[in-house]
Parts: structure tokens; sequence; C-alpha cells
């Protein structure tokens, strides 16, 4: 039976990738369609045409439907080039001195790439062989560490010297050249032609060519990408978009069982939505500028002055304005006890209008997004800005402060806040272990909790949850200020 496929609608996908960049789960690919010249052509098509120019006018044949191929230009430019002259004279370091020349003198047009740097991608991986991008990206979040580097197929072993990238994270952005860079000093690191993307293909999970691990386990992790500016029908695209996810590591036979994995023995319907499917992977080549703008109108929405109520400050205040990333709420708790869990939910119940607003986003042991749930755990302990302690018996006795010291040793965001909301009652011995924390709704003189949280009655327990939830959400408010 016919299966009918219709076209994934990029406009009607912006929500869902606006909430995956702030949560950090969108890995950023930048296409050769990203980078074009002022009179609107793709920069490494007009230097393909540059060549197709110089073939026709030596007359010499070519495949004139991929005069904009550039893989394909440069090395039938170099075979053909060398046939006519009877010798080898002409070599691939000869089209890289080349190409440089033609990026010097090219005018270029950024104004893509400009909308695209105000947005917070933790990992970028471009396609060009520029460093244009990573300026702008510095330039416009000047409080994170950016760092930049790139893949160099002429080594044998990773470039010593480099300084080693650090893994991807809310306050630290990497940009990364697959192909290499376009400079002298970098000349050999740029992967130009058809034989050399199988090169790269075969070398980036090989133990002394690999890609940086930091990057690769990002990869990993983060299902969701955006593909921006690709030629799709390239056949090189489709074999490293496969080979940085399975690599020399594939098991065929794995593969076959599950539909939801990569293979590149490709269905019979559009290649594009069989990625789009089987893996949340969006890709957009036509209409970037619209695209771009509705990224940017969710992500940095107009806001009026207005005076409102907010729930923990005192009076008529102005709105904070949504922050790039919502502040990330940590509940640890013991997730066994049903009574415990109750009152998360409670507590947690009152905060939805900071979900609502994308001022903060709640997390817990048992609320973990995706499969892995160990990675997840971690990157929930590294991205808190609160974490919330909700400590009974139950909770002493299930080691959950084992799982405190790890937030406290891995989570190096100096303005962590440490809360803590004491739900039934514990020996005194126990409390001592929270002296870091700020006990909610009250405490005593010597920093004890007033009493339990199931030590007030049920009407009372209402408000009481109520105040620590304007707590909570002032706290937030102090954060985004």
């Amino acid at each position: 039976m016919a299966v009918a496929v219709r076209p994934v609608d990029m406009i009607s996908q912006v929500r869902t990738l606006v909430q995956r960049i702030k949560q950090g789960m969108c890995i950023l690919f930048i296409g050769p369609g990203l980078l074009r010249t002022r009179s609107g052509e793709q920069l490494n098509s007009a230097f393909a045409l540059s060549l197709a120019k110089e073939l026709r006018e030596d007359h010499i044949d070519f495949d004139d439907t991929q005069e904009q191929n550039m893989a394909y230009m440069i090395q039938h430019y170099i075979q053909a080039i060398n046939l006519k002259n009877n010798n080898n004279s002409l070599k691939i370091i000869d089209l890289r001195s080349k190409f440089i020349e033609f990026v010097k003198d090219a005018e270029l047009d950024t104004s893509l790439y400009e909308k695209l740097a105000r947005i917070p991608f933790r990992l970028v991986l471009n396609t060009n062989y520029d460093n244009l991008f990573y300026g702008l990206l510095q330039k416009n979040f000047p409080a994170a560490k950016v760092q930049f580097d790139y893949y160099d197929i002429s080594n044998q072993s990773p470039t010593p010297g480099k300084e080693k990238i650090v893994s991807p994270s809310s306050n630290n952005f990497v940009v990364y050249n697959l192909f290499g860079l376009c400079g002298e000093d970098s000349l050999h690191s740029q992967i130009l032609t058809e034989k050399e993307f199988v090169r790269f293909v075969c070398r980036i999970h090989q133990p002394n060519t690999h890609l940086p691990l930091e990057i690769t386990n990002h990869i990993d992790q983060n299902k969701y990408c955006l593909f921006l500016g690709f030629d799709f029908d390239q056949w090189y695209l489709k074999v490293v978009v496969r080979a940085l996810w399975h690599g020399s590591h594939a098991d065929s036979e794995k593969e076959r069982e599950n539909p939801d994995t990569l293979v590149l023995s490709l269905p019979p319907y559009p290649t594009a939505f069989f990625y789009e499917s089987a893996y949340k992977f969006y890709f957009s080549n036509n209409g970037l500028d619209q695209l771009l703008d509705n990224i940017l109108l969710q992500l940095y929405p107009p806001k009026s002055v207005q005076e409102v109520n907010l729930p923990g400050l005192p009076g008529k205040v102005k709105e904070p304005d949504t922050p790039n990333e919502p502040i990330n709420i940590f509940f640890i708790s013991d997730i066994k006890s049903k009574e415990d869990n109750q009152y998360r939910n409670q507590i947690s119940n009152q905060l939805e209008h900071l979900k609502d607003k994308e001022y903060a986003a709640r997390w817990s042991e048992d609320m973990t997004l995706g499969d892995n749930k160990m990675t997840r755990l971690t990157e929930m302990i590294q991205e808190a800005d609160i974490i919330i302690a909700l400590v009974s018996v139950d909770f002493m006795c299930g080691k959950k402060m084992d799982l405190i010291k790890r937030v406290l040793a891995e989570n190096n965001k100096p303005a962590l806040k440490k809360l803590a909301v004491l739900l039934r009652p514990c020996v005194e011995g126990f409390q001592d272990m929270f002296i870091d924390f700020t006990w909610m709704p009250e405490k005593r003189e010597d920093g004890r909790p007033l009493k339990a949280l199931n030590e007030y009655s049920s009407t009372e327990q209402e408000k009481t949850i109520a105040v620590i939830a304007e707590k909570i959400s002032q706290h937030v408010y102090e954060i985004i200020k």
C-alpha cells in the first residue's frame, strides 16, 4: 500500500525548536546556503561556477548539471587540467590556495549569520570554512565562553597545542568546523573534494584521528538537530550525517531490527522526511530569513512595559523579560514515597505560571526526558539554577544526600540557589546536614525549619505551599534580573 508523505512545514515546528534550543538540546548544522556573496550566490557555488567558467574557456567538457557543486568541480578541474597538460603538476593544495584567494576577494553577505548568531546554540557544527560565525556568536554572548576549533584532515592525530574543547553547556558554546578552516595557516585542513569527504567519514571515529569526544558525546545525547542551508541531494551530506551518529560502531543487524535507527539503505520515500521522522532532524534551505525571524521572535518577544503583581514580590513591579534560557528548578525528593510525591506535585503545580511565561523549567528524577536516564540526570545536575530538597525520613533513608553532594560538586554555577522544605519531621541531626540551605517557608533563629509541612492543618498546608511557591518564584525573578 502506498504511503502519502507531505513535506514538513518548518514554520509549524518553530515552537518545538525554540523549546529544544532553550533546553540546550538542539544542535545547529550550518550548511553552504547560509554564506552568500552580495549577488546572492552561495559562496561555494560561486567558486564552483568560477571553475566551470575556466573549463569552458579551455573547451574542457564536464557535467553541466554539477557546475555549482564545489566538491565535484574541484576534483574534475584538477583531473581535467592535468589531463590537458599531460602532467600531474596541479594538486589539491593549489585549489585550496585558489579557494582562499577567491574568498578574500569575495564580498560576503553575512545577514543570515548575524541573525543566527543571536540564537544560543550550545554546539554549532559548521560545514563552511570560515570563522565569521564564531566571532558573531562571541560578540552576542559575551557572558558565555565561546570556543572555536576545526577538524584538520592533514594531521594523523589531533593537532598539538590546540586548547582542549570543553563540553558544551549553558555557559559554554562550541563552534566546530567539520571540513577545516579557510586560512593560510590552516591551508591543509580543508576538505574540498568528494574523495576527501570519503576519507573524512572513514577517519572521524578512528582512535588517532577522531573528532573530539566532547563533540561526539554531545551529539549522541541530543537528537534534535537543525540543518540550515544544505542541499540534501548531495550524497556526501547523507553519509556524513550517518557517520556522525553511528560511525564505525554501527550494528547493521540492530539497525535492521530498529526502524528508528539511521541506515545507509534509505527508504523509498523522500529522504529528508526519513531523517525528520526517524530522528528529530529539521531541514531548511528555503525561506531562511523568515524561519530565523520566527525563531528570534519567540526567543526575544517584544514586551510592553507594564506594572503587574508578581508572586513573591511586594506591590506592583515591572514584569521581567523572558530569559534566553529558562531558569532550571531541580526537585530532589524521595520518589518512592507516595506522600512526598504528593507534596512535591502540589508545590510544582503552584509554579505553572513560570512555565507558561517560559521563565522556568521544573525537573525531578522521575520526570526525566529521553531514554538515557543517567545522561539526563547529569544534565539536570549541571544545569540547575535552583535545587529544592524535599526532606523527610524516607528522603534521608533513601540516601538522597549522595545526590545532594553530587549536585554541589558538579554544578559550577556560583549563584546556585539551595532551598529545602521539611515535609515530615526528622531529628535535628538530619536537619544539620542542610546548613548551607535556606529552609522554607519559615525557619527558626538557629536556621532550622520551624515545623514540618504535614504538621499544618489541611487549610494551613494549602496556604503554606502557596507561600513556598512564592518564595521559589521570587528566586526565579531575582536570577532573571
